[in-house]
């Protein structure tokens, strides 16, 4: 599999184009939604792409710390679902199912 673009990336008002790292576009986005749909996915996926790398590593941060105190004690409901989120979202990020 190729390596994305570099992040970060950006996009402009009202544009459905998404640049990359060096001010080239990477990405048009455009579909049967309206424009303002195109220009609202455009920044979601920008934001997205962008925070990736922070939440994936907020989430193996949390997972560790969970199994850190699931040696010490039981985890509450709260605690086990955090856990079973993160691992899915982990798993996610990493290209799995």
């Amino acid at each position: 599999m190729s390596k994305h673009t570099e992040i970060p990336w950006s996009t402009k008002p009202n544009e459905e184009l998404i640049y990359g790292s060096d001010g080239e576009v990477i990405m048009i986005v455009s579909g049967n939604q309206s424009l303002d749909e195109d220009f609202a996915n455009a920044e979601f996926i920008v934001t997205a792409c962008n925070c990736h790398d922070e939440l994936l590593a907020a989430c193996k941060t949390m997972k560790t710390i969970l199994s850190a105190l699931e040696s010490s004690r039981c985890l509450t409901v709260e605690e086990w679902h955090s856990f079973i989120q993160a691992e899915k979202a982990i798993t996610k990020a990493e290209g799995g199912e």
